[in-house]
């Protein structure tokens, strides 16, 4: 027989009520430590203004893009740039990288030693460089689209 004073003495163990709270507060940590480490921006401008040596004087000679330089090779920009911005698509053709976002077109290829990286408003990129992006598969209009459907009647909308 157990004497009253004994049940008292045990440590009790946990309810149910508070494991589950546990398990909230493990998935919360969890969650907010996927995002901070998943957090790619998809506008590679801020990054690349930050990390790479803008050459206004090369602007209109380029389609009229934002030209950076680096001293790097065009295979390591272009990876550093993929690495730390959230592109849709990145191909190669004729040594020239090419970076894909929603609302721009990057492009990294030879300069010298280094490299030029080219940045264009999307539709600009994709005039620019518009036998590319056959070759790719490439929409000349943005792959984000656009939440406008027009008006008027009509199906589809």
């Amino acid at each position: 027989m157990t004497d009253d004073r004994d049940l008292e003495d045990r440590p009790k163990s946990p309810s149910a009520v508070t494991w589950i709270v546990i398990a909230v507060i493990a998935a919360l940590c969890i969650s907010v430590v996927f995002v901070a480490c998943n957090n790619k921006d998809d506008d590679p401008t801020d990054y690349i203004s930050a990390n790479y040596t803008r050459d206004a004087s090369k602007d209109s000679s380029n389609g009229d893009a934002r030209v950076y330089t680096s001293s790097r090779s065009p295979k390591t920009v272009a990876d550093d740039i993929d690495d730390n911005t959230d592109e849709r698509s990145e191909k190669k053709r004729d040594g020239i990288y090419f970076l894909q976002y929603d609302r721009h077109i990057v492009s990294v290829e030879s300069e010298g030693s280094g490299s030029k990286i080219l940045v264009f408003p999307y539709r600009k990129g994709s005039t620019y460089y518009g036998s590319y992006f056959g070759f790719f598969g490439w929409s000349s209009s943005p792959p984000g689209g656009s939440r406008y459907r027009g008006g008027g009647s009509g199906f589809g909308k």
